[in-house]
């Protein structure tokens, strides 16, 4: 199981580590120029999670999956070290951003009104992404990632869709004229919210993982 954590890890970090460095810098320079960007570091954790994802594209190309037969793994073992990158993968970038997130905040002396905002954003984010992920993983397993590329197309829109009018909906509640989207005294319920739907994430994601050990075991019979 290490072996192919190793694997994954290595063809993802020598295919996107240029990629994922550029952006990681890009979306720090623009959250410390201006507090309004602050977003776009939530869209870190959406690259982080997804990036898993393209490995099935490599595995499919280079005939991965003809050579995992002949080793001594499950098939639960060989879905499972995607599920668990995927889970690595958005844990540390929702640390770095929720650490550049703070440390923005920090530097401009509104910490203390902000970090809940920030919170709040970077765990609907790691929601999102394990919602997306417990969708594309079955299917890329079933269709192919190649045939399966346009469903995800439509998930992420969905799921964008979904982000936008869920923030638009905090921006209505709140005061057009304040920078903070969720007042302090109701946070608490807010995080309720949030770590609820992160929780239902985290289970269907589970799920995911059963229902793509299945399909892969069967296609490899």
């Amino acid at each position: 199981m290490i072996g192919l954590l190793r694997k994954d890890q290595t063809l993802l970090w020598t295919t996107y580590n240029k990629n994922f460095l550029v952006v990681l810098l890009c979306y720090t320079a623009m959250i410390f120029a201006s507090d309004s960007l602050i977003f776009v570091m939530y869209a870190l954790i959406f690259l982080g999670g997804l990036y898993v994802s393209s490995t099935l594209t490599l595995d499919e190309q280079s005939q991965w999956d003809t050579y995992a037969r002949t080793l001594p793994v499950t098939a639960a073992q060989i879905v499972g070290s995607k599920y668990l990158l995927s889970v690595a993968w958005t844990l540390i970038c929702f640390l770095l951003s929720q650490s550049l997130c703070s440390l923005s905040g920090l530097a401009r002396g509104n910490l203390a009104d902000q970090w809940h905002n920030y919170l709040a954003g970077n765990l609907a984010a790691t929601a999102l992404v394990f919602l997306y992920n417990a969708l594309t993983l079955p299917l890329s397993y079933k269709f192919g990632a190649a045939k399966a590329r346009s469903v995800t197309i439509v998930a992420t829109g969905v799921l964008v869709g979904v982000s936008v009018l869920g923030i638009g909906q905090l921006l209505r509640t709140s005061d057009a004229e304040q920078i903070n989207l969720i007042p302090v005294d109701s946070a608490l319920g807010v995080f309720l919210v949030l770590l609820a739907f992160l929780a239902i994430s985290l289970v269907l994601f589970f799920i995911s993982w059963l229902v793509s050990t299945a399909i892969y075991r069967n296609k490899v019979r």
